[in-house]
């Protein structure tokens, strides 16, 4: 099974290294490509956008900074909605607005994709950015 992290920041960062220590093989992605150095060191795969993460993953996971962030990676282009095939699981830690989670999941339920998402996402309320 391959893993997908997306977002690599203070939260993101070692979650995607316990993926990676526990033997999976992982795909990451974030804006800055530097975020990503120590875990691309210890094997990790760089992908260009997260529409490429999802291309090559069974699971796929973001640890995004908020909706913003958010609806760029799964709704933008070469975004996860657009590229993620049937069948896999998105894990999103995230946190968001309760109506952008919505819409991202019913967008993966008309993909077949198996949605999870953090209990802060969806009790969480603005202002946002």
């Amino acid at each position: 099974m391959r893993v997908g992290f997306i977002g690599l920041g203070q939260m993101g960062s070692p979650l995607a290294k316990w993926v990676l220590d526990a033997g999976f093989p992982l795909v990451v992605q974030d804006i800055r490509k530097d975020a990503a150095t120590t875990l691309l060191e210890s094997s990790a795969i760089w992908a260009d956008s997260p529409g490429h993460v999802a291309e090559q993953c069974d699971v796929v996971a973001t640890c995004l900074p908020g909706p913003i962030e958010m609806e760029a990676a799964t709704m933008g282009p070469k975004g996860l909605v657009d590229t993620i095939q049937p069948g896999p699981t998105y894990i999103d830690h995230s946190i968001n607005s309760p109506e952008l989670v919505r819409t991202v999941g019913s967008a993966m339920a008309n993909r077949n994709v198996k949605y999870w998402t953090s209990p802060w996402t969806v009790a969480v309320r603005g202002p946002w950015r």
